[in-house]
């Protein structure tokens, strides 16, 4: 998600990426494999993306883990944050997540 941001291509991440069908023809067009790590897509999204050999994953992050994955520089570099377990309701989105297929 960092490099999608430092690129331009999202302007700005709140909770996370979120990938939408809405360009899958542009994926199709790109005529590469794309490697992604998102918050959440769509079934017709992840479908496009599997079909030219790329691969999308999902990492549950909090708000600081994300700040901290964001800009790192600005985190002290000798401590290291623990992602927690999510809570229940993190957890049963994180399962029909993985029933679409990420």
């Amino acid at each position: 998600m960092r490099d999608l941001l430092e690129a331009g291509v999202v302007s700005k991440i709140g909770r996370g990426v979120k990938l939408l069908s809405k360009g899958a023809e542009k994926f199709a067009a790109l005529g590469k494999s794309v490697d992604l790590e998102i918050s959440d897509a769509s079934k017709s999204a992840i479908q496009a993306v599997q079909e030219k050999g790329g691969s999308l994953s999902v990492q549950y992050r909090t708000p600081l883990i994300m700040r901290n994955h964001l800009k790192p520089y600005k985190f002290d570099t000798h401590k290291t944050l623990k992602v927690p377990m999510p809570p229940n309701k993190q957890v049963k989105k994180l399962e029909r997540l993985s029933k679409k297929g990420l």
